[in-house]
């Protein structure tokens, strides 16, 4: 016996219940995420990140179940995985030749030697999201630690 065909008032209402909360569920996921990168430090790798989740949720919210949002949904989540390493790769990189703070007071450094080369991307590694933007109130607990 198929309960569809035996129920069919019932799982239509399961159904209707069910295609509620997923709208809903989609829309809280989706504010909480606006509400994680509002509070978060705002960088370049940062919003790149944003994006690709974004276009990804817009797949899932599609919900048509077609093969090729299927496939679009999948290969956004491998470009995910993929630039997620990637950036873990470059941000170790980065940490191990350059550096995690500035030392001015070192000048044959790697970080001195990439502010004397690019200065441009120098004064940008916080915007690109390689070094935290240091404010005073951090700088100040810095010193105090």
């Amino acid at each position: 016996m198929n309960l569809r065909n035996t129920y069919p008032s019932t799982m239509l209402g399961l159904l209707r219940i069910k295609n509620y909360f997923s709208q809903y569920t989609i829309i809280l996921v989706i504010c909480a995420m606006f509400y994680n990168i509002s509070k978060s430090q705002s960088n370049f790798i940062n919003f790149l990140f944003f994006v690709l989740n974004l276009i990804n949720f817009a797949f899932v919210a599609k919900g048509d179940n077609k093969a090729s949002t299927n496939k679009h949904s999948r290969d956004i989540a491998r470009l995910i995985k993929f630039y997620s390493a990637a950036i873990l790769m470059l941000n170790i990189l980065f940490i191990f030749t350059i550096g995690e703070n500035e030392k001015p007071d070192q000048p044959e450094s790697g970080d001195q030697k990439l502010k004397e080369m690019y200065p441009l991307l120098y004064d940008n590694l916080d915007l690109i999201g390689f070094r935290w933007h240091v404010t005073p109130e951090v700088e100040k607990l810095d010193k105090e630690m």
